[in-house]
């Protein structure tokens, strides 16, 4: 992977488009994420790079994704100076990449393939970060992104990475532990409705659509303890969303 971007110069100047007869390309607007040859193998690389490290000796100077930076702004992100002495860092290969290719298109004219190469940054170091208000720093960065372009259609991906993120938090609510959740389903609904009806013909806004189904999908749980006294009521924890009204029938089950 490393040798295939040894000559990254020569790969930004060469439109992927003359690979079209040996490349599948089921998407027509997949282009604009992937312009050029650079692009096509710098995320060939990261599938790779940005994946499970393999079980092996660690030196003693590991590195860890411990910067608080990695997750700023792209205008912040490219100038950091990241260094290590571990040359099996495969997690240290992967956001070097990130800087080359967030740096080679933040002044592209169409933001489309700087914006998917920022979230993508983004999420892995969201998932790979080892510091401390990592899940609130990535959504302070996605909320300012979406702000940033919120007039230009590539603010859709980024309304559907903000508003997934929501959902998924929504489930983590707790009243006493994380009551701060509460609302997080509401503030998903509000970006995923702003995305339908701004791009209604958008990727984002079919993923939105999709998320909103989830979202909106009746839920019911029961549980009741594994032993109960004869003839003694009992209690029975019922959980529920989006449905309001539950109607339950009890019935005798034979011995037999």
């Amino acid at each position: 992977y490393r040798q295939s971007l040894t000559n990254s110069d020569l790969l930004k100047t060469t439109d992927l488009k003359i690979y079209d007869p040996i490349l599948y390309n089921s998407v027509k607007k997949s282009r604009s994420y992937r312009p050029t040859l650079f692009d096509f193998l710098a995320f060939r690389a990261l599938d790779f790079f940005g994946g499970q490290e393999p079980q092996i000796v660690k030196p003693v100077e590991t590195f860890y994704l411990n910067n608080p930076d990695f997750l700023s702004d792209a205008s912040i992100f490219i100038k950091l100076n990241i260094t290590t002495t571990d040359s099996l860092a495969v997690k240290y290969d992967a956001i070097k990449w990130y800087q080359s290719l967030i740096e080679f298109h933040i002044k592209d004219v169409n933001p489309t393939a700087l914006i998917d190469a920022d979230l993508s940054r983004l999420k892995f170091v969201l998932n790979n970060g080892v510091f401390e208000n990592k899940d609130s720093l990535y959504l302070v960065a996605l909320e300012a992104l979406y702000k940033k372009y919120e007039n230009q259609e590539v603010s859709a991906e980024i309304g559907f990475e903000l508003a997934e993120y929501y959902f998924a938090r929504s489930k983590k609510y707790n009243s006493f532990y994380t009551p701060e959740y509460q609302f997080d389903n509401n503030l998903a609904m509000k970006i995923i409705n702003e995305v339908v009806l701004k791009y209604p013909n958008s990727d984002a806004a079919n993923n939105c659509k999709w998320l909103k189904y989830q979202i909106e999908y009746p839920e019911l749980s029961i549980n009741v303890e594994e032993v109960n006294l004869p003839n003694k009521p009992f209690r029975a924890n019922i959980n529920y969303k989006n449905t309001n009204q539950i109607t339950l029938r009890i019935v005798r089950i034979s011995n037999d």
